[in-house]
């Protein structure tokens, strides 16, 4: 019965303990604790640095670099990924994969409508793609 009682004594002290030690509070002055992770990848800030071009959920996106709402541009089959904009930042380049096999190079305005491929880009190496950057004709 005495170790019955002991254990008892020894258990609810190591349980008062536990309960008594102090979690430090997590930082709530970080701005960056502040923002919510979307999941978008490959961020992409236009000219301009007001807005940035993201994929996420295989299509492209527009987003106020600020914070706010989500445009989708793209909702073709496919992965779009590695977008880049035009120094005026009128136009969106991007690479478009069916299924990271083989891809195709697409034009869209800032509104997602389709624009022929007219400008020369050179292709850079990357992991997956390559990223696309604009050149002077």
């Amino acid at each position: 019965m005495r170790r019955l009682f002991v254990c008892l004594v020894t258990t609810a002290g190591l349980a008062g303990l536990l309960a008594a030690v102090q979690r430090p509070e997590p930082c709530r002055d970080n701005a960056a604790a502040a923002m919510n992770a979307i999941g978008a990848i490959q961020p992409r800030v236009s000219p301009d640095g007001q807005t940035m071009a993201v994929s996420y959920q295989e299509a492209l996106w527009t987003l106020p670099r600020a914070g706010g709402a989500m445009t989708r541009l793209t909702s073709d089959p496919g992965f779009d990924i590695e977008s880049t904009g035009t120094p005026d930042g009128k136009r969106i380049a991007f690479v478009n994969s069916p299924r990271f096999g083989r891809a195709d190079r697409r034009i869209i305005t800032r509104d997602g409508t389709d624009v022929p491929l007219k400008k020369r880009i050179e292709v850079l190496g990357t992991v997956l793609y390559q990223k696309l950057e604009w050149l002077d004709d």
